[in-house]
């Protein structure tokens, strides 16, 4: 059914739910750890990997360049 009504499996699905949800709590302001804890990582360091490999930025740089201050 999730490959029917969303033209994706339930993997790749849930990656882009998990990045969507990333950003949005990154241009909310919070910090890196807790939108790592909420996507559910265990840790930073693979969500920081997770972000970059999907956008090529890390999280950090995203939210700098959201708010004007430059970036990667």
């Amino acid at each position: 059914l999730m490959q029917r009504d969303t033209g994706m499996g339930y993997q790749a699905w849930r990656q882009q739910w998990r990045l969507m949800r990333a950003m949005e709590l990154l241009l909310l302001g919070h910090r890196i750890g807790h939108v790592a804890q909420d996507t559910g990582f265990s840790a930073e360091s693979p969500f920081i990997a997770f972000f970059r490999s999907m956008t090529g930025t890390t999280p950090a740089a995203f939210q700098r360049h959201a708010k004007g201050d430059g970036g990667d």
